[in-house]
């Protein structure tokens, strides 16, 4: 399988000495941790962000804080010429399943080729009121009120994780008011 080395730099963050990022034609990253007695292949975990597009999650700075790349903006960058920088390139998925970042279902267009690609999406929103359930949330306003009401009562957290199919972590940021604040 022909892998292309990506260069964070390429994305505007520090080059790792101790990391070195391969992408894939099928739109699987790999990466190389150098050790101090040689090298170790790995795979990374491909993680969904809330908006659906699979990332890879690099270390940006000597702090050590994270940011996360998307893997399509990574294959088209090793495979088509594509620069996240140029206001007149836009990435789309050809068959628009977020997670296919195949380099034969991603491609580098215009504004305009971009804008008519997602016409019959827009198109779908138009006249939608969505304050109410916001896209690409898992929760409706209506659960949010639910689990608002259930952290007065309980401390169970867990539980309202569960019941609720989503993450601890998910919880404790509503409850601290970070997500869904407004309700």
């Amino acid at each position: 399988m022909e892998k292309v080395e990506i260069k964070l730099s390429q994305f505007g963050l520090e080059d790792s000495e101790k990391r070195r990022y391969f992408v894939r034609k099928d739109g699987k990253v790999e990466v190389l941790k150098i050790k101090h007695n040689g090298m170790e292949k790995t795979m990374i975990k491909v993680t969904p962000l809330n908006n659906g597009y699979p990332v890879i999650w690099v270390v940006k700075d000597s702090k050590g804080n994270r940011t996360a790349i998307y893997v399509r903006e990574m294959v088209a960058t090793a495979f088509l010429g594509y620069d996240k920088n140029n206001d007149s390139q836009k990435l789309i998925n050809i068959d628009f399943d977020k997670t296919n970042n195949k380099l034969e279902n991603v491609k580098v267009v215009t504004p305009e080729e971009w804008k008519n690609h997602y016409k019959s999406t827009f198109q779908k929103m138009k006249g939608v009121d969505r304050s109410q359930n916001p896209p690409n949330n898992k929760l409706t306003l209506s659960q949010v009120k639910k689990i608002k009401a259930l952290l007065k009562d309980s401390k169970d957290i867990p539980k309202v994780a569960e019941k609720f199919k989503i993450s601890i972590g998910q919880v404790y940021r509503i409850k601290r008011g970070e997500n869904w604040s407004k309700i």
